[in-house]
């Protein structure tokens, strides 16, 4: 014959294997939710990029004029810059960085030998030339901080004479505000012919 304490030794068994099925059932259905929400998550992170890059393709196709490119902000424009090297300047993995205290680079991308690149973009208006002292300063911290070999200067406006011999001493490409129209005109043609 079974003693009482057995019998309840025995429930308390059948109890506590109950509440460790229950516990395992309510972590499998946890670990079930959090799966379906990451999926979820996943799939409007993905739904978002898309509509982002429609929205850009449509603002880049509403450029028509360096007067339409001015009235983007600082971010915009360096955003803009980042898309038009990717298509047309042949970098890739084209990133924004720019901000304050961004050390000259606004954008970090990779060539076609997969080498790092410094972008500097200035929205300037078009009588605001750059300099040799903007080109002197971004050489040095390309060369000194970032340990980099290669440079793009894009501007809105122009480069100065000596900007530009500067430049070209020092592996640095410049843009100015003329190249930024064909290439967003370039751009326009490409997506027409598609």
């Amino acid at each position: 014959m079974v003693s009482w304490q057995q019998q309840q030794q025995a429930l308390l068994q059948q109890a506590t294997e109950q509440i460790r099925q229950y516990d395992e059932q309510k972590e499998q259905i946890r670990q079930k939710l959090i799966q379906e929400n990451e999926q979820k998550i996943r799939q409007q992170i993905l739904e978002n990029e898309m509509r982002q890059q429609i929205l850009e393709r449509e603002r880049i196709a509403r450029l028509k004029s360096l007067n339409d490119i001015l009235v983007l902000t600082p971010r915009e424009f360096e955003k803009l810059t980042g898309k038009i090297l990717e298509q047309i300047g042949g970098l890739h993995n084209v990133q924004h960085v720019g901000g304050s205290g961004d050390l000259g680079a606004d954008l970090i991308g990779l060539d076609s030998h997969n080498e790092k690149v410094i972008i500097q973009c200035k929205r300037y208006a078009p009588g605001n030339m750059i300099g040799s002292p903007s080109i002197q300063t971004f050489i040095g911290m390309i060369h000194v901080h970032h340990k980099v070999q290669k440079g793009i200067f894009v501007t809105t406006s122009k480069f100065t004479q000596p900007a530009i011999d500067l430049a070209n001493k020092h592996n640095i490409s410049l843009i100015d505000g003329d190249d930024i129209v064909k290439f967003v005109q370039a751009i326009q043609t490409n997506k027409q012919s598609q």
